[in-house]
């Protein structure tokens, strides 16, 4: 049984860009990328170590499905890359996150 999310909270998409079941994301995960998305307001890029770290966190708190596997392979491509725009963590985090 999962109860409603507030108005205006952080929903998540599935794989096709539908909403995914509520059991997808938990209030936790909500709180980790919002809390990301606030600390990289002021910022222009960061390390991939940075990235890894933040996702780390959002895969803990994600439940199996679309959502913890994508952020399974954004985190096998961070050990590619030395460092992330914020726009286009951004543009990553509102495509797996949106704003409903």
């Amino acid at each position: 049984m999962s109860a409603e999310p507030p108005a205006g909270a952080i929903g998540l998409a599935g794989d096709a860009g539908q909403p995914a079941d509520s059991d997808d994301i938990g209030a936790s995960a909500v709180d980790v990328a919002e809390a990301w998305l606030s600390e990289l307001a002021d910022k222009m890029a960061v390390p991939a170590s940075h990235v890894q770290d933040h996702l780390l966190d959002l895969w803990g708190a994600l439940d199996e499905g679309p959502a913890r596997s994508e952020v399974e392979r954004w985190l096998t491509e961070t050990l590619l890359r030395s460092r992330y725009e914020v726009a286009d963590i951004n543009d990553r985090l509102e495509a797996l996150l949106p704003t409903s």
